[in-house]
This record gives C-alpha cells, structure tokens and sequence, in this order.
C-alpha cells in the first residue's frame, strides 16, 4: 500500500466530487443536526504499527570472531495496512450525544535480510564463545549455534481490537468554532506475535525463536476537540483523547538451544495500569439530502500505548537463567477516511 499519500489523495478526490454546498445549505445541516437523531459511521484505516520490539540482529563486519558486534541495528519495519472503524449512535435535541465504536486492525509483515550478521535474538548460552556446552565427553568441541548467521528472516503478525462508548457534549465558542467534549469507557485486545529465523553461519540447521504477547484490558476515556467551520460547509477539527487502562499483558518467549530437546521457553504473565493518548486532525465536509445529513472526512491520528511492550532477554554468560526485563511503547500512526451519516 502507498500509506497516507493514497489516503490523502482519495480524501482531496471525494471533496472535489462531492464540492461545497452553498451557505444556506450548511446553515440548514446545522439547524438538521441540533435536532438530534442517529449517528452512523465508517472508516476506512491506513495505519502502521511502530515498535523497538522487532530488532532482530546487527550487521557484522569481517570475520573476527571474539570480538563484539560492529554495524548497523536491524529492525523490522511495518508497512501500512488497512483497518476499519465503525460507530453507531444517537444524538439529543439538547442533550449529550451517545456513541459506540468499534475499531479493528490486523497486518503482517516480514523481511529478509541476507549477508553477515550478529542475531541479537538468542540466549546467552548460544551466543557463547567455546562455551561448556561446546564440549563433548572426548574434550572435542562440538558445532553448536553461536550468534553469527549469514540470513535472517523476521516475519511480525499484529491483531488490534478496540471497543468504546461514549458520550459527548458540543459547546459553542464563537460563531465558528466549537468544542465537543468526551468520556467512556473502553475495552482492549491487543495480540502480536515476532518470529525469527536464522540460517548460514554458526547455524548450520535453521534456528526459530518467536516471542508472543496479548493484552487484555479495560479502563476510563477523556478528550476533547476543536471544531472551525472553515468554510459554509468545511470544517477543521483537531482533537486529543486520553485512557487509563488496567489490563494484564501474557508474554512467551522460545528460543531453541545447541541440545536438542532443551530451549529456552518462558511465560510471564503482568497486571499493570496503562496510560494511552491519541491525537488526531482532520477536515470534514457535510451537506443536508433530504432528511438526512452526510458527510465525508478525512485526516491523521496517532495513538501510543505507554509500557505495552514486554519482553524477556537472556544475556548474561554465566548464569543462563538471568533475563532482563524490557518495557517499551507500542505506537500506531496512519490517515483515515470516514463517511458519515445522521437522520
């Protein structure tokens, strides 16, 4: 997919078609719209994961073998993919408007790298140096995987389930410009999956690790936005949202071992409170056809989970049990298209 280029360009290309609707046409979508009515919309998502948990080795230069890593940090990154968002909901005459939401985002992405490199994903008993291990009962060392490869391939899986409800009160400042205000409650499932494979080099058979992580959890919504009637029938909202959310967050990491029948293979399980923020901008376009009132939108969001990220790395060289414990964001950034409709 070209990602937010393509996304902007649908948006400008429905604009144009739909055109703009003289003043007295916006001036009676208004007057539709502080009638209440249902609310129903759908959006069309572009979006890309962002995550320091997909490195998965360092490109190596030369051959010198006891001496530490020398190059670049290679990281898997996520092409854009396609979500959807859809909400339904009911606004007052003048009361506050109730809305739910539910949004889905699945994508998969992998890549190949091929030449010299150090795999960051292992233990420290494989990545050892004439390591114990190493040595069979007649003192001859034995081919073992260590930490060099000559490929990698790392392949991520993403599933993102968000469920809302809300509500919301719109006030007015100015003659051209509002703002709407916001909260609700929220569910969350967030399941990812990062697997590497390595070949060439120290090891001599494919060599699989994988890591696993899921989110389960719920929690409290407050925002905000501001909405500029830009034009008779235009406007521009720019808005931000805040969550607090409990949930627990299940790890596994596996990683195979030089003895056949021994990996590493650990569960870890997490209880933790997560504070999420989102913000977003965007033009919108509405006009009144018969007794309904439609429209078309357009914009971009980001949305960063604090703390999602857990995972368990095994690095120290004498005792093979001792792991650290790597916490980090988890981000998704992308444009969205909406069609909306009120009656």
């Amino acid at each position: 997919m070209s990602g937010a280029p393509r996304m902007l360009s649908l948006f400008l290309a429905l604009l144009t078609v739909a055109g703009v609707s003289q003043a007295a046409t916006a001036q009676s979508s208004l007057a539709t719209k502080s009638q209440g009515g249902w609310i129903g919309s759908f959006d069309y998502l572009s979006w890309s994961v962002r995550s320091s948990d997909l490195e998965y080795g360092i490109t190596d230069i030369g051959g010198v073998q006891d001496r530490g890593p020398v190059g670049e940090i290679l990281t898997l990154d996520p092409s854009y993919d396609s979500g959807f968002r859809f909400a339904i909901g009911r606004s007052g005459v003048s009361g506050p408007e109730v809305l739910f939401e539910y949004t889905t985002f699945d994508t998969a992405s992998s890549e190949t790298y091929v030449g010299p490199l150090r795999a960051t994903f292992v233990s420290s008993d494989n990545s050892e140096n004439d390591d114990s291990d190493n040595i069979n009962t007649l003192g001859v060392e034995t081919i073992t995987p260590d930490d060099r490869a000559t490929s990698a391939t790392a392949e991520m899986t993403f599933d993102y389930e968000i469920y809302d409800i809300e509500m919301a009160q719109s006030l007015t400042l100015t003659d051209t410009l509002q703002l709407r205000l916001s909260g609700g409650g929220r569910i969350a499932s967030i399941d990812s999956s990062f697997n590497v494979q390595y070949t060439g080099g120290d090891f001599q058979t494919a060599f699989n690790s994988f890591k696993e992580s899921a989110y389960e959890g719920g929690g409290i919504t407050a925002g905000g936005d501001l909405v500029w009637q830009l034009m008779p029938s235009i406007r521009l909202s720019v808005g931000t949202n805040v969550a607090m959310m409990m949930g627990t967050v299940d790890t596994r990491v596996f990683i195979p071992d030089d003895e056949p029948g021994v990996p590493t293979d650990v569960e870890f399980s997490d209880t933790r409170m997560t504070p999420v923020l989102t913000m977003s901008a965007g033009l919108d376009m509405q006009r009144q056809i018969g007794s309904f009132l439609v429209g078309v939108a357009g914009g971009y969001e980001m949305t960063n989970w604090f703390n999602l990220t857990d995972t368990r790395v095994f690095s120290d060289s004498h005792i093979e049990a001792q792991n650290s414990h790597l916490v980090d964001d988890l981000s998704l950034d992308g444009a969205y298209v909406r069609f909306f409709v009120m009656r």
